[in-house]
């Protein structure tokens, strides 16, 4: 299967509009170049060792006391099964039984498997190549298998479970999210709204903020080989990824340094703003179009400056 079905079959699942790269311009370069040189300091921040059930806990009261958190549509491995043998008809068919399958849970209630992996590791598994038909693609429903989280449970497993929980909210439906691009942008922003409402101190908000920024450089470095010294190893979809978190994290950020700044009132009104788009009453680009938040606006040397106080 080529990369561009890939893309397409992605395209259609998700009900994206655009599944594109990101343009490389002398702006975004000279912002990546900035942030390169913001020293990360691993001493800054210790990393304490917890319990599943306080992680969970508190994430789960993190994002409860914020919005109302939709049902999921979950499918184990061992029901997908059920499927073997069965005599089907034709598409029509596969789609009725595959859609009937599963059920529907609270968020909170998907399986989570504890994986050898970084202590900030995280991500959400669902069932994506059952079938390549277009008919098939466009009408599945959109399971969830489990979330994946790091074995090694710390004070960041909580923040990186409300990260893949906001993950769960936007890959509901099709058609929640637009551009792909935008894929990673409330999860980032509402890891660092946990972080900056929970139990981090300023000093460990900088040090998490500086461990984005520095995924940003990494990422921004394998598109900048795509681009300009590709010997082969990069293809098109590595690059489209490295996309999705360039331009995520630089919007997510300038979302949050805006949330921060301003009185309790906005920021209500910004996570009235964000049910919504969990509501499916608008999609992620209605909301951030609201703000004035782009790719082009989030490239902003002076904000990251006072937000990192340096």
């Amino acid at each position: 299967m080529n990369e561009d079905w890939i893309l397409e079959e992605y395209k259609i699942i998700y009900g994206f509009d655009d599944v594109s790269l990101i343009e490389m311009n002398s702006k975004l370069g000279e912002f990546a170049y900035f942030l390169s040189n913001i020293e990360i300091d691993s001493e800054d921040f210790n990393l304490k060792s917890s319990s599943k059930k306080t992680e969970l806990q508190k994430a789960k009261k993190f994002l409860n006391s914020r919005f109302v958190m939709h049902n999921v549509h979950y499918l184990s491995d061992k029901d997908l099964l059920k499927l073997d043998g069965i005599d089907i008809k034709d598409i029509a068919d596969l789609i009725n039984l595959y859609n009937r399958l599963g059920k529907n849970i609270s968020c909170f209630k998907i399986p989570i498997s504890y994986v050898d992996n970084s202590p900030f590791y995280g991500t959400i598994s669902q069932h994506l190549n059952i079938c390549s038909y277009k008919e098939f693609l466009q009408n599945m429903k959109l399971y969830i298998k489990s979330i994946k989280l790091s074995k090694q449970i710390t004070n960041v497993t909580g923040m990186c479970y409300v990260h893949e929980l906001v993950h769960t909210q936007l890959c509901r439906e099709r058609g929640m999210i637009r551009d792909f691009k935008n894929v990673e942008v409330l999860s980032i922003f509402m890891e660092l709204v946990y972080c900056l409402e929970g139990s981090f101190d300023e000093k460990d908000l900088i040090y998490l903020i500086k461990r984005r920024i520095d995924y940003f450089i990494l990422e921004f470095y394998k598109l900048f080989q795509y681009y300009f010294e590709n010997d082969g190893k990069i293809c098109k979809i590595d690059a489209l990824l490295s996309s999705k978190y360039v331009e995520s994290i630089a919007i997510a950020l300038q979302m949050f340094i805006i949330y921060r700044d301003i009185s309790l009132l906005e920021k209500k009104a910004i996570l009235e703003s964000i049910q919504k788009v969990f509501d499916g009453d608008i999609c992620l680009e209605d909301m951030l179009n609201n703000y004035g938040l782009s790719l082009e606006k989030s490239l902003n040397k002076d904000n990251i400056s006072r937000l990192l106080k340096i």
